[in-house]
């Protein structure tokens, strides 16, 4: 009877420390092909695939897109080898990328975030986000600098949805210039879920913004396009400290496991020993 006793003993203390180190996993990227380092796979887009994309509405994927037009700079991917580089379209409401059925948990505030940077200085892109058919977000804009990983971050609540289809579209018509690079997509929820709550709508300048509810805020160190009362239809660049933040608190939760498992392994050997000695 004491052994059957002691092995339940055993047997909570494992199961808790399990509990422990399932409670810190990061949150999963739900992109299939963030990097684009598979291909032109795993997404969608209206636009058309070329290996040379010369002519508005092609894109192709590559490490560099000088070689494609020289009219373009000279450039890496944000991170790995690959890029989704997109000669943007003539016509309106053309699907520059999307993943739909991303499975997603109901009630839970979710982020998408990535790196654009523009390929030509004159008519930069115009690009929304939208999330199930609804936009949600600013009109993201760019400056006439070229070359420069610009980081977006925009925030939405699941409400009772179970899947999510995520795209982008470019609304700038201009055939001169409205070039520009995609890389390092993500989709991703926040640590902890959150109770539903409405997520504020970006109003476009013209019009008086309407009451909002407080903003959610991110997870983690990002830009909030959504969120700068001075200027809204434009993204900033990132400065790296989010980068630097994120690390930060990775190696603290690491940290804090690291913790409570060598606690949980103590408990587990003190209590063979009482096994031991009882015995």
């Amino acid at each position: 009877m004491r052994m059957i006793r002691n092995m339940a003993l055993l047997s909570i203390l494992l199961a808790g420390a399990s509990a422990v180190s399932s409670t810190a996993e990061p949150p999963q990227n739900l992109v299939r092909n963030p990097g684009f380092e598979a291909g032109n796979t795993g997404f969608t887009s209206d636009y058309h695939y070329t290996a040379n994309p010369y002519a508005p509405g092609e894109y192709t994927i590559g490490p560099n897109p000088f070689p494609d037009n020289n009219l373009w700079p000279n450039m890496q991917p944000h991170n790995g080898r690959e890029m989704m580089i997109v000669n943007g379209a003539e016509y309106p409401s053309g699907i520059v990328w999307s993943e739909n059925a991303l499975p997603v948990k109901p009630h839970k505030i979710y982020y998408f975030t990535g790196y654009v940077a523009s390929l030509f200085g004159a008519n930069p892109p115009a690009l929304i986000i939208s999330i199930n058919g609804e936009q949600t977000g600013p009109i993201l804009t760019l400056g006439e600098a070229t070359a420069q990983w610009t980081r977006f971050s925009i925030p939405w609540d699941s409400g009772t949805s179970g899947m999510a289809t995520i795209s982008i579209s470019d609304q700038n018509m201009q055939a001169n210039g409205n070039d520009f690079a995609l890389d390092d997509l993500a989709f991703a929820a926040t640590l902890r879920p959150f109770p539903p709550q409405p997520v504020q709508s970006w109003q476009p300048p013209w019009q008086t913004p309407q009451q909002a509810q407080p903003p959610v805020r991110p997870p983690f160190d990002s830009v909030e396009l959504w969120n700068r009362p001075q200027v809204t239809d434009r993204i900033y660049p990132d400065t790296g400290y989010g980068c630097l933040g994120t690390g930060f608190a990775v190696l603290g939760i690491g940290l804090a496991v690291l913790g409570l498992s060598l606690v949980a392994l103590g408990l587990i050997l003190l209590c063979v020993v009482v096994i031991h000695r009882r015995n």
